[in-house]
């Protein structure tokens, strides 16, 4: 069974959320997201509080995906490239 959460949609953000329910199982959150500039600090706050409220309960999952648009994020290293300047708004 599988429902979508707009309670966790909220704000500015462009995001999907969708609780999938197994029974026996783990919740699992499934997230896509979209951050359409990269100095959009209120995005990632407003992420960070999706990802306290699901993660509130050690019965769930999360799957995440998107464009989180990181330019200074190597993904390989799971870590800010040097020299990295960051653009607050």
């Amino acid at each position: 069974m599988s429902s979508r959460e707009e309670a966790l949609e909220v704000g500015q953000a462009e995001m999907i959320w969708v609780k999938v329910t197994l029974k026996g199982c783990k919740h699992l959150y499934i997230s896509s997201c979209y951050r359409a500039e990269a100095g959009d600090a209120d995005f990632l706050e407003a992420f960070n509080t999706f990802l306290e409220r699901i993660a509130g309960s050690t019965n769930n999952m999360v799957i995440a995906a998107g464009d989180f648009n990181f330019p200074g994020w190597n993904l390989l290293e799971n870590e800010v490239k040097p020299k990295t300047q960051f653009v607050s708004s």
